[in-house]
């Protein structure tokens, strides 16, 4: 962040942290870690961001195997716990705070859950008024948003591709 010209250091609570996450947080966090939260997942590794720049991360050791369900793993949004190293090497993740809301699916070929995000407050559904308009689809992701305790906005884009009485239908 840039302030006048000059580099702010960020907060965690600029990141949302807050008195939930900081109450669920002291039974997991250990002595030499720090909170942090995962901005990206990509195959085992991830970019966190605490108050400083995004670093890469991965997860330890003990988190790694004694983890069993996949959705238990850190998903973007979460807020874990993370030791930094004293020399060179990756930060590494020891624990998962407990979620506040998430956004998860199904995975059709195992029917396990897959999570998509966590600790966000609004997901906005935006649902074209085209030819791929499908009020199941925008039923399945309002059902998704609900379960996981997330307020969900509808945005209906390309009203332009239909008559006004097929957008009044579809509003």
């Amino acid at each position: 962040c840039l302030a006048f010209g000059k580099e702010k250091t960020m907060e965690l609570t600029d990141l949302g942290f807050d008195g939930w996450f900081e109450q669920r947080a002291a039974s997991v966090l250990d002595v030499g870690q720090g909170m942090a939260r995962v901005t990206a997942v990509d195959r085992g590794g991830f970019l966190i961001r605490s108050r400083g720049a995004e670093q890469y991360a991965e997860l330890a050791g003990k988190l790694r195997f004694e983890t069993e369900a996949a959705m238990d793993l850190p998903c973007v949004g979460d807020w874990v716990c993370a030791q930094w190293p004293a020399s060179e090497g990756p930060v590494l993740i020891h624990a998962v705070v407990p979620r506040k809301t998430h956004l998860r699916r199904k995975r059709a070929s195992t029917g396990e859950f897959q999570m998509l995000a966590s600790n966000i407050d609004v997901a906005f559904i935006v649902q074209g008024c085209d030819y791929d308009f499908n009020m199941d689809r925008l039923e399945r992701y309002l059902l998704m948003a609900a379960e996981g305790q997330t307020e969900a906005r509808i945005v209906l884009s390309k009203t332009d591709m239909v008559s006004s009485v097929e957008l009044e239908q579809r509003v």
